[in-house]
Formats: structure tokens, sequence, C-alpha cells
């Protein structure tokens, strides 16, 4: 599917899927664009916290990472079109490393200035063909 230049876009989430998303909508030339992360930051679950409890949106804080988790896929599986892993000896990575790299990537092609931090979708909807109503508190 094309994207026409002319519409405004939303995305949902900052994690990795979020970011490949928002590259994807600028590269054609669009930049009406709003990426809403719920956290503080981009990288999805691959930010750690050892945080309990509830979050300020009152949601349950979940968190797939411990602090000395490593990959299971090799690096070189884990890039983003156009914008590889660095190179380096070891193939399988702290995963710090790959925040770091969701970072830089984020930051290398501008995505973050399009990424609205604290904003958490309570709701979408259809209001016509091809338009969305988007929620955010």
């Amino acid at each position: 599917m094309s994207l026409p230049k002319s519409g405004r876009y939303c995305v949902i989430g900052a994690g990795a899927a979020g970011l490949a998303a928002a590259k994807s909508i600028l590269d054609v030339g669009c930049d009406q664009l709003v990426v809403y992360e719920q956290t503080d930051q981009v990288g999805g679950t691959w930010v750690y916290t050892d945080s309990v409890g509830s979050d300020h949106h009152g949601l349950p804080i979940h968190g797939s990472m411990y602090s000395g988790l490593w990959t299971n896929l090799p690096k070189e599986v884990m890039g983003f079109p156009g914008y590889e892993m660095p190179t380096q000896r070891r193939s399988y990575i702290h995963s710090s490393e790959v925040l770091e790299f969701m970072k830089s990537y984020a930051g290398n092609f501008h995505v973050v200035d399009y990424v609205k931090f604290e904003h958490l979708v309570e709701q979408v909807k259809p209001v016509g063909d091809r338009q969305w109503e988007v929620i955010v508190k």
C-alpha cells in the first residue's frame, strides 16, 4: 500500500515496530506524523525497569527484560532495513545494547522528533473512510 504525502498519520508506540512504521511514513515525504508513546523513552519491550505496581497512568507496570538479559538472536538479524547493528566481535548482545541501537535509529532518522512521550492512547475509533479518531491522555 502506498501512502499519500498529504495525509496525517498516527503511530501508537515507539518500540521497534512503531519506530519502523514512523520512518516509513517519513520516507514518503509526509511530516504530518505523531508517534504516541506512553513511557518516557523509545525502545518498547527493550526498556528495562525494576519498578513494580502501577505507572503514573494507573496501568500495571510490565517489563519483559531483566538486568542481565542477553539476546537469544544474533544481532545480525535484529537490525532495521538500511540500518544494521554495529559490527563487533560477538553476535549475541546485552539488552541495553539493543535499546541503545533503537535510540540511535530513532535519532539518526529524526523519528524521535515526532514522538510525544508520556501520552497514553485511550481509544481509537473509525470516523470515516480511512480516518480515525485517536483519544489520548
